[in-house]
């Protein structure tokens, strides 16, 4: 199996910082917290892609929860 490769500086580093927020991302923490590592990997795949909407994500995250009770 061949390995990504990225041809732009921007496209690496975002690529590392979208990695590094999933890495960061803890089910075990507060829900909006762990939401967020979600919400700003996806971001940096976004600005890659131009494909994700953080809102279509975030959707889908919260429809699955019941916030504040």
């Amino acid at each position: 199996m061949l390995s990504p490769v990225t041809t732009r500086i921007r496209q690496k580093k975002g690529l590392e910082q979208c990695l590094t927020h999933l890495q960061q991302f803890n089910i075990n923490k507060k829900l909006e917290i762990a939401s967020q590592d979600v919400r700003i990997a996806s971001e940096y795949i976004g600005m890659l892609t131009g494909k994700i909407g953080v809102e279509e994500i975030l959707d889908e995250i919260f429809s699955n929860f019941c916030i504040g009770k």
